[in-house]
């Protein structure tokens, strides 16, 4: 068993749909409601407080994920500030409304973004290993499609090479070209050519 170390339940769900068929549990599915702390000044960083506090209080193999919208005129921003980019209790719009209105008058040329996850898997004994992957594309002058839970961002995001965004996109069309499926599929090419280690 592995257990995601992650609340949010729009990423839950597409990563089991993307590590199908390994059996993920879930940290709220095992009882665990804590609040994990975020300081890291990277993605991988954040990654990896989390999942190791998982490993250490479950004893079972953990992994977690961090995931930002970093918008290059906004020198990166928000970055790995991505969920505490709109305040305390923002609603969706509150996330992707602040970044349309700090573009407001900037050409399409000029709203290059892209997505960045990071996967850390710890093991019960404290090995750690990370997977990472990233989407390149601009944001939108408005926001489209149908909102995934928790996954704000999506409405305002257009791969490159596509006309939709990702929340225009079928979980399948997203899970195929983003960020977080790039890296949550090398962690399970990892996880299934390394059986034998899960197994012990």
């Amino acid at each position: 068993m592995f257990i995601f170390a992650s609340k949010n339940h729009g990423k839950l769900a597409e990563m089991k749909n993307i590590m199908a068929p390994l059996k993920i549990v879930g940290a709220e599915e095992i009882g665990l409601n804590e609040d994990i702390a975020e300081t890291g000044l990277t993605f991988a960083a954040n990654a990896l407080i989390k999942a190791r506090y998982v490993a250490k209080v479950t004893g079972h193999w953990s992994f977690a994920d961090d995931t930002g919208l970093c918008v290059a005129v906004l020198k990166g921003e928000p970055g790995v500030y991505s969920k505490r980019f709109a305040g305390d209790n923002p609603s969706p719009e509150d996330f992707y409304g602040k970044i349309l209105t700090a573009l407001e008058g900037v050409s399409e040329k000029d709203r290059q973004a892209y997505f960045e996850t990071a996967v850390a898997l710890v093991s019960p004994k404290g090995e750690e290993w990370l997977f990472s992957g990233q989407a390149h594309g601009f944001i939108t002058s408005e926001p489209r499609g149908t909102l995934r839970p928790r996954l704000p961002y999506d409405m305002i995001f257009q791969p490159q090479n596509y006309d939709r965004t990702f929340s225009e996109m079928t979980d399948e069309e997203k899970n195929s070209i983003s960020h977080r499926g790039q890296a949550f599929r090398e962690l399970k090419e990892f996880i299934l050519n390394h059986e034998t280690m899960f197994a012990s």
